[in-house]
């Protein structure tokens, strides 16, 4: 089990405990991942901004530390006198001897950067993409009620078919439909074209209007882009794998039932599966994996 004081063999911040730069310290929220052409494994960490604090010792932070840490949702104060729970949970000092979890205090604890943990979390938050795409008022994919989507917070190629699994993460998108798993025929490079693209946004309380010229690939439409299955209430779709004859599918449901109030609330939880269809104990969510057979025993996706 990777948790956040493994040891990793990648490219790392230098800090105290990892001074050639070339060893990082555990992996967290792991919400995307996949296996590259050429053999290496990818994974991809979300919301790991909230694990840091800064402890309310040491010296102050130089204004542009401040404004990084602001911008990434870092924290850059110590959490008020008398508070007992902070979003981060994680900084922590065992013992004199034992201070494997201090890496997650961001304090300037020491004139040096180099011997303090002020830039552990640049190694998780400096490079973050957004995953979100906003195109003003225009349907550039050409999506429809069958298969529109957002939030794709993983994509995952078959070996066997091909098929592009796009996973989804969008809580925000309910009035629509939960989060999904779409299939999805990729295209070739080139097989689009040029695209105008209208915008439109208010500027102190004015709205503003232009264009914008982009190009795109071809429409998939609903025969290469199809939503193949939806989650339960609350969740996320997130990590997908095959066995090699592409006949079983295996896709990870994650935290259903999200925003369920505690049992002693007496309020219904948001989602009681996957009991309520029959598997594990009933009465509360919980995360599963789906295996995804064809009752004619063929690949999936075909």
């Amino acid at each position: 089990m990777i948790t956040d004081i493994y040891c990793i063999d990648f490219q790392g911040c230098y800090t105290e405990k990892e001074t050639d730069g070339a060893m990082s310290r555990g992996s967290l929220n792991n919400c995307g991942y996949g296996k590259t052409p050429w053999g290496t494994y990818l994974g991809c960490e979300e919301n790991c901004a909230f694990y840091f604090q800064a402890k309310g010792t040491g010296t102050g932070l130089s204004a542009k530390e401040m404004t990084a840490r602001r911008r990434y949702g870092v924290a850059s104060t110590a959490p008020a006198a008398g508070v007992q729970k902070a979003i981060s949970q994680v900084c922590l000092t065992i013992s004199a001897t034992d201070d494997r979890f201090e890496r997650w205090n961001l304090a300037a604890t020491v004139a040096n950067l180099e011997h303090d943990f002020r830039n552990e979390a640049n190694n998780n938050a400096a490079n973050r993409t957004p995953t979100k795409v906003y195109a003003g008022d225009a349907n550039v994919s050409g999506l429809t009620a069958n298969n529109a989507f957002s939030s794709p917070d993983g994509l995952w190629f078959s070996k066997a078919t091909g098929i592009c699994w796009i996973q989804t993460d969008d809580n925000a998108m309910t009035d629509e439909t939960n989060c999904m798993l779409l299939a999805a025929i990729p295209g070739q490079v080139g097989d689009g074209g040029k695209f105008t693209v209208k915008n439109k946004m208010l500027v102190g309380g004015v709205e503003q209007t232009g264009t914008q010229e982009t190009f795109v690939g071809a429409a998939l439409g609903e025969a290469k882009l199809r939503r193949f299955l939806v989650a339960p209430k609350g969740s996320e779709v997130t990590g997908i794998t095959e066995t090699n004859d592409g006949r079983t599918l295996f896709v990870n449901i994650q935290h259903p039932g999200e925003l369920s109030k505690p049992l002693a609330s007496g309020e219904a939880p948001q989602s009681i599966w996957p009991g309520n269809q029959g598997y594990g104990v009933q009465g509360r969510p919980r995360s599963a994996t789906i295996v995804i057979t064809r009752k004619d025993g063929g690949v999936i996706g075909l």
